[in-house]
Order: C-alpha cells, then structure tokens, then sequence
C-alpha cells in the first residue's frame, strides 16, 4: 500500500531509514550531502520536497520516495530521492510519484545500481555521466529540453 507521508510515522520511518542506509537518500547542503539521520535533517528534506510518498506490506515501511527541490547556481532542479532494496517497490513508488507530478525530473543514481531498469521503463534517460554516478532525467510530457551540449551542439526535443 502506498500513501502520502504523514507527520506521525516519522519515528516509524526513521527508524526504517537506520535500518536500511542507502547512499541515494540525502539532501544537498552548502555544496555537501546530508544524509537522512534524524529528526531535524528529515524535517529540513520534508520542507523542501513535494509528493512524499511511503510503501508499507501489512504495517512496515519497505520503501519512500518524494521530489527534492534543489537551487544551485541559479538553476533549479527536481530531484527524486528514493529508498528501498525492491526494484517491484520502486515502480510502484515512481509510477504514484509520477501520477501526481507535473514537471521535469532528475535522478542522481549509481552506474551499477539495480534501479537504473526500472527507472528506463518509467522514461529516464541518461543526461550526464557523473564520475561513478550518472544523471538521468524525465521530461515532462512536452516539455522542452533546451540545448543540450552532448548532442553536437543540436537543439533537442
């Protein structure tokens, strides 16, 4: 069952968190990462994401993802931010997330990492490579994706 994120299970999804670290789960600060830990650094990612979303199987959480809003240089980007070991988990999370989002996504995600299917099948692409980390993103349906300087210096849809 998926639902939104509610304020009272936030002990019960930080404990989840403690129990199953993943490297994808963070938000951006001062240039640095800040991994989700506790309450005050769950809170500031709740206060600058939109559409938090947790998985549960009978009463436990197996999974969450939510849209991260990131402003760097000027540039402003969504980011989704997931946790979970079950690739079935994240489809079921990214097809709600996608449902109820409206606008271009970006995904920062490991070269090797057993997620990178599912996220092709729900319209990633590969933007940029990032060192051991690749940049994939989803355009809104009609949206334009501007100039993109890995494709000859060509103006791409």
């Amino acid at each position: 069952m998926i639902d939104l994120y509610k304020k009272k299970c936030e002990s019960d999804f930080l404990d989840y968190i403690s129990r199953n670290s993943l490297d994808n789960f963070y938000l951006t600060e001062n240039n640095e990462r800040v991994f989700i830990k506790e309450k005050y650094s769950l809170r500031k990612l709740l206060k600058e994401s939109l559409n938090f979303y947790i998985s549960r199987n009978d009463m436990e959480i197996n999974g969450a993802i939510l849209v991260w809003k990131s402003n760097f240089n000027k540039i402003s980007r969504k980011y989704v931010k997931f946790i979970t070991n079950d690739p079935k988990i994240l489809k079921n999370l990214l097809t709600v997330l996608l449902w109820h989002t409206n606008s271009d996504l970006y995904i920062k995600i490991d070269n090797n990492s057993i997620f990178i299917k599912v996220l092709k099948q729900k319209g990633f692409q590969f933007f940029r490579g990032r060192g051991q980390q690749i940049l994939l993103r989803r355009l809104q349906h009609g949206s334009y994706s501007g100039y993109n300087k890995n494709k000859n210096k060509e103006y791409s849809r």
